[in-house]
C-alpha cells in the first residue's frame, strides 16, 4: 500500500467507472482526473461538488494505494486544504478538473522484540502505526520488509510469518523444524533463506510454503545470513565460529573459514567480493567494564597467506574478508582487516556498507554504537544511547542509524552529526531484538 503500480490502480477503478459516469451524466458530479507530476494518470473519479479534499484523498488512496499522509494535491498553483470542499476551490460539474498529485514519501521502520511483537513505525510522525502480534510469544529474531508491497516476513520461534503491514493480517505461516535465528529474503522470487538452531539453513517458497533447498554443514546454530540473490550465493555465520559461502542452487558449501569464537552478524558485498563479520567470544564477555579508549586496529592479515588463523585471537571483533575471485581460488577467504572491540568485548550487531568501507557496530553490554572505518581501522564516531543496544539498522543513503535497546525503545541518529534525532517509544514492552529502516 505504500507503493503500487499505477496500472493496478487504474484497473482497480474499472469496476466503478461505469456507475460513476452514469452519475456524472446527471450533471451533479465533478469529473476529476488525478495525475502524477510526470503526467501519468493515478485516478479518474466522478465526485460530488460537496466532496471534501480529505475524502478525495481517501478515494485516491483506495485507487492507487498511496497513503493519505503521503499525498499533496495541487490544483493550478494552489495546494488543496483537506478541510475544504471541491466547490470551494472552484470545481464545477461539467468542467473536467485535472489535479496534480505530489507524493511526499515517508520514512518507515520495522522492529521486533523478545516478547513476539512486531511494530511498524512512521518516522515522520515518530509513532507506532501498526502492531503485529501472533499467538506465540516467541522472540522475533529477524524482520524482512517489502516496503513497495507493504509486506513483511518475520521469524519468531519455529515459525515464519508473512504479514500485510496495512491491514495487520497474517497472510501465511510456515512452521519449521527448529527455532529460527536469521532470515535473508528475495522478494521478487518470494524466497526466504532462514537459519536455525538445528545447524541448517532452509530456503522456503512463500508462494506455497514449501522448503525448496536445505543447506547443511554448520556444527552450531546458524546465527546470521546475508545473500547475493542475483548470483544465488549466500554467506552464513554460526555459533561454531565459521563463515560459510553457499551455492544456493546446488546447496553446496563452496568454502569454510573459521572467523570468530562465535559469529553474531555478517554482511556480504558480492560485487566487491568482500564480507564483514562480527564476533562474540569468551575473551571479552566476562562482564568486566570496557577499558578506556576507542575501537582500534588490532591486526592486518596477509591475503597472500590466506589471512591469519583467527580461531584463538580477537574473537570480540569486526573482521573484513576478501573473497576469492573464483570458487577455486587458492585463498577463497582472506582476512584483510580486524577491528578489536573495546576491552575485547564481543561485537553483538553489525550493519556494513562494504563498498563505502564503513560500518556501524554494537558491542555487548554497552549503550553505544560505533561508526567504523573498515579500510583505515579507525573509530569515526560514537553514538550514545539510553540503554544497552541490542540491534542496529542503517539507511546509508540518508546517513541514519537506528538502535534498538533493552528498554524497548528505538533511537534514530544522524551519522554526520552524531545527534539523536528521535526516540520511538510506546510500541514495545520488551527488549528490541531486530529492526530495519526504509
Amino acid at each position: 500500500r505504500f507503493v503500487k503500480d499505477q496500472a493496478i490502480a487504474i484497473s482497480g477503478l474499472g469496476a466503478h467507472t461505469g456507475h460513476m459516469r452514469m452519475m456524472a451524466a446527471t450533471g451533479m458530479d465533478v469529473d476529476v482526473s488525478v495525475a502524477s507530476i510526470a503526467g501519468n494518470l493515478v485516478a479518474h473519479l466522478f465526485v460530488a461538488q460537496a466532496t471534501m479534499v480529505s475524502t478525495l484523498k481517501r478515494l485516491v488512496e483506495g485507487a492507487s494505494g498511496i497513503p493519505l499522509a503521503e499525498q499533496k494535491l495541487i490544483l493550478g498553483t494552489k495546494v488543496l486544504d483537506d478541510h475544504r470542499c471541491l466547490s470551494a476551490v472552484g470545481c464545477r460539474p461539467g468542467e473536467p478538473v485535472r489535479i496534480t498529485l505530489v507524493r511526499q514519501r515517508r520514512r518507515w521502520a520495522l522492529s521486533g522484540d523478545s516478547g513476539g511483537t512486531v511494530c511498524l513505525w512512521d518516522l515522520e510522525a515518530g509513532m507506532c502505526v501498526q502492531q503485529l502480534a501472533s499467538a506465540s510469544a516467541a522472540p522475533i529474531r529477524a524482520v524482512a520488509p517489502d516496503w513497495a508491497a507493504s509486506l513483511a516476513l518475520c521469524a519468531g520461534g519455529d515459525t515464519l510469518r508473512l504479514w500485510d503491514l496495512v491491514r495487520g493480517a497474517c497472510l501465511r505461516e510456515i512452521k519449521t523444524d527448529a527455532q529460527l535465528r536469521c532470515v535473508a529474503m528475495c522478494w521478487p522470487s518470494r524466497l526466504a533463506l532462514a537459519g536455525s538452531t538445528d545447524r541448517s539453513l532452509r530456503m522456503w517458497n512463500l508462494a506455497n510454503g514449501r522448503c525448496v533447498q536445505e543447506l547443511k554443514g554448520h556444527e552450531g546454530a546458524v546465527t546470521c545470513v546475508d545473500a547475493a540473490w542475483s548470483d544465488f550465493r549466500a554467506v552464513s555465520g554460526s555459533e561454531d565460529g565459521t563463515l560459510r559461502l553457499w551455492d544456493l542452487e546446488s546447496g553446496a558449501c563452496i568454502w569454510i573459514r573459521r572467523a570468530h569464537t562465535t559469529i553474531r552478524d555478517v554482511a556480504l558485498d558480492w560485487r566487491s567480493l568482500a564480507v564483514a563479520s562480527a564476533g562474540v567470544g569468551p575473551q571479552g564477555d566476562d562482564g568486566e567494564p570496557p577499558s578506556a579508549g576507542s575501537l582500534a586496529e588490532a591486526a592486518t592479515g596477509s591475503s597472500a597467506a590466506g589471512g591469519t588463523d583467527s580461531s584463538d585471537v580477537g574473537s570480540g571483533a569486526v573482521r573484513c574478508w576478501r573473497l576469492g575471485a573464483s570458487d577455486d581460488d587458492a585463498h577463497p577467504c582472506a582476512l584483510t582487516r580486524q577491528l578489536a572491540s573495546r576491552g575485547g568485548r564481543g561485537v553483538l550487531r553489525l550493519a556494513a556498507d562494504i563498498s563505502s568501507k564503513v560500518a556501524v557496530s554494537a558491542v555487548c553490554g554497552e549503550s553505544t554504537m560505533y561508526l567504523l572505518d573498515l579500510e583505515g581501522g579507525a573509530m569515526l564516531r560514537e553514538l550514545k544511547t539510553d540503554s544497552d543496544v541490542q540491534c542496529v539498522a542503517m539507511s546509508w543513503t540518508s546517513r541514519l542509524a537506528l538502535a534498538g535497546g533493552v528498554d524497548g525503545a528505538l533511537e534514530l541518529f544522524d551519522l554526520s552529526s552524531g545527534a539523536c534525532l528521535q526516540e520511538l517509544c510506546g510500541g514495545h514492552m520488551f527488549s528490541v531484538t531486530c529492526a530495519i529502516v526504509s
